[in-house]
């Protein structure tokens, strides 16, 4: 198997997965090294964006090459911020037509509604936590760190406060929480990403 990094031969030497496995831990410390991160890979005709190992293992035998595509760790930085942007704003505009959900007959399509905007919310928290560490380990965007790290906590302590309530039954006061104190969080944070000039 033929395998490149950045247009590069590494290897054509590979015809073992085990052999695959010690080939990807000297590709990706040498990526780290030159402070750049798996963009995506080009298995065959498939392009993986996640979960690479996992396929290559599924179909070691039938990829003819594997093209390893990188990306600086500034770049992904500045590329993540963006779509991080973008997809803030989104969910603060779901905050407040799904939280609106919880003062009427709550079907079982308004629960799926909500089990969407969970999630949205889960990404903004985990992205948000990917950005802190880069802005962290590259040293750039630092005088926002304190203000990301406070809207991720903030965000943690209201999910609490979310499940608590619906354990409880207290679907208005969900309702409320969504629209106002979740929605207020979001925009905090869309706040922090303007002052950063942050572009969509």
């Amino acid at each position: 198997m033929l395998i490149r990094v950045d247009q590069q031969v590494w290897t054509e030497q590979c015809s073992r997965m085990e052999d695959f496995r010690t080939i990807w831990d000297e590709i990706i410390g040498h990526l780290a090294y030159q402070q750049r991160v798996v963009q995506y890979i080009e298995a065959g005709s498939e392009v993986l964006h996640e979960n690479y190992l996992e396929y290559i293992e599924k179909y070691f035998n039938n990829i003819p090459s594997i093209h390893i595509c990188s990306i600086t760790e500034l770049k992904l930085l500045t590329e993540s911020l963006a779509e991080l942007k973008i997809y803030n704003r989104k969910m603060i505009s779901a905050c407040d037509s799904i939280g609106s959900l919880f003062y009427g007959e709550m079907s079982r399509e308004n629960w799926g509604y909500f089990q969407i905007m969970i999630n949205g919310l889960k990404w903004v928290f985990d992205a948000l936590v990917g950005v802190s560490h880069l802005i962290k380990k590259l040293n750039v965007h630092s005088a926002f760190v304190s203000d990301m790290e406070d809207v991720t906590q903030s965000l943690k302590q209201q999910f609490e406060e979310l499940n608590a309530l619906l354990e409880e039954g207290q679907l208005v006061a969900v309702g409320d929480m969504i629209k106002y104190e979740i929605a207020d969080t979001l925009k905090r944070l869309d706040d922090h990403l303007e002052r950063m000039g942050v572009q969509e």
